[in-house]
């Protein structure tokens, strides 16, 4: 599928799983949630083509900059980067994991 303008410069996220941009919604939404920022957002949503998810990414950034919620400064570079890792995002920006708890044991 065709790049929005904004990441034109970024072919790789064309070919990816849709499961990594998903990955790097999450990084974006836990940076956005540590931050301060208010919660839910509609570009919170994790379901969808894969389209619909950088579309996501994409508003939450434009958002965080209308809304003033201040996300670290190299944020938007590290969760575009082709090697792009959850886990050494959260830990680079030193972000907590604001993942659903599984579910106690059945007693």
């Amino acid at each position: 599928p065709p790049l929005p303008v904004a990441l034109a410069g970024r072919p790789w996220l064309a070919g990816e799983a849709r499961e990594r941009t998903v990955e790097r919604l999450k990084s974006l939404k836990c940076a956005w949630l540590h931050a301060g920022g208010d919660r839910p957002r509609a570009w919170f949503l994790e379901g969808g083509p894969w389209e619909a998810v950088l579309g996501n990414i994409l508003t939450g950034f434009a958002e965080a900059a209308d809304l003033g919620v201040p996300l670290p400064e190299e944020l938007q570079d590290a969760i575009f980067a082709e090697d792009f890792s959850f886990e050494l995002c959260l830990q680079r920006f030193s972000l907590p994991w604001h993942g659903s708890p599984k579910a106690p044991p059945a007693a």
